[in-house]
């Protein structure tokens, strides 16, 4: 039945947000309840896993419930799978990265990636978000930018100055794209 409505949602409405570029998105999100000082609910389509060189965290508590699809969810101590059906918690401060499945029923899609649907809550804001780079936490801002929802460079881009060469970067990754 849940399944029926987001499936609904999504086919009723254009995403709010895209998350990385219009040509090669990351996640697709639709508000349920929109960001608010108390409880916010979107559906999330992964269309690929995360591109970055560091594990990433939150700004407030968090949950996912799979729904179709799952993925892989990398900690510092480990993967743990992620499947359809099943919710999963974590505090603000936990850092993870998300891995799309290259197989589905014993079909194997080796130059794509199985998207997944979830259901991502999140709780009141109670920090920044950031990665966690090699040299230590480096907040959002540096390492994806102004716009929030571009192209990110990654931790090693970003221990390198690449963060401080803006004219460089807009000529690597083209115009960013935002939803509307």
């Amino acid at each position: 039945m849940i399944l029926r409505y987001v499936e609904s949602v999504m086919r009723s409405r254009e995403p709010e947000l895209c998350i990385g570029t219009y040509d090669h998105p990351y996640v697709l999100r639709w508000h349920i309840i929109p960001r608010n000082r108390i409880l916010s609910i979107y559906i999330h389509l992964f269309l690929r896993g995360d591109e970055d060189d560091a594990l990433h965290d939150h700004m407030g508590e968090n949950i996912s419930w799979i729904l179709e699809g799952g993925y892989c969810e990398e900690f510092r101590r480990g993967i743990r799978m992620r499947v359809p059906g099943r919710v999963y918690a974590r505090l603000a401060h936990t850092p993870h990265r998300v891995h799309l499945w290259q197989t589905l029923s014993g079909k194997e899609f080796p130059f794509a990636h199985v998207p997944a649907v979830t259901i991502f809550v999140t709780g009141p804001r109670r920090r920044n978000w950031g990665f966690h780079c090699p040299k230590g936490w480096v907040p959002w801002q540096k390492i994806v930018g102004t716009g929030h929802y571009g192209a990110r460079p990654g931790c090693a881009a970003f221990e390198a100055g690449y963060d401080k060469m803006p004219a460089a970067r807009e000529a690597a990754h083209g115009q960013t794209k935002h939803a509307p």
